[in-house]
């Protein structure tokens, strides 16, 4: 019997609890990743692609404590954090 791994989405989501939802502008993607490395630090964090219910283009930033999170958008004022209500159809 063979054995699937998990995909790397799970693996983040359960290795990095805290999830912070941000929306940054392409040119200011380089920015935002030394920030990450600068303040977290190097494979104490992952991002995955987010699209959000309007069609916008953001990222979800897995970080391992609150403390890193705020730390990151102290030093990153780049990063712009995003929200937004679900406005579709409730059961």
């Amino acid at each position: 019997m063979s054995y699937k791994r998990p995909h790397r989405h799970l693996v983040i989501d359960r290795e990095f609890p805290i999830r912070l939802t941000v929306a940054v502008l392409p040119e200011q993607r380089d920015l935002v990743q030394r920030a990450l490395a600068r303040t977290v630090g190097a494979g104490n964090y992952g991002v995955t692609p987010a699209t959000l219910w309007s069609g916008t283009r953001a990222h979800h930033l897995h970080l391992r404590s609150v403390y890193d999170a705020l730390i990151f958008l102290a030093a990153c004022p780049q990063a712009r954090l995003v929200w937004e209500p679900y406005e579709g159809h409730t059961r």
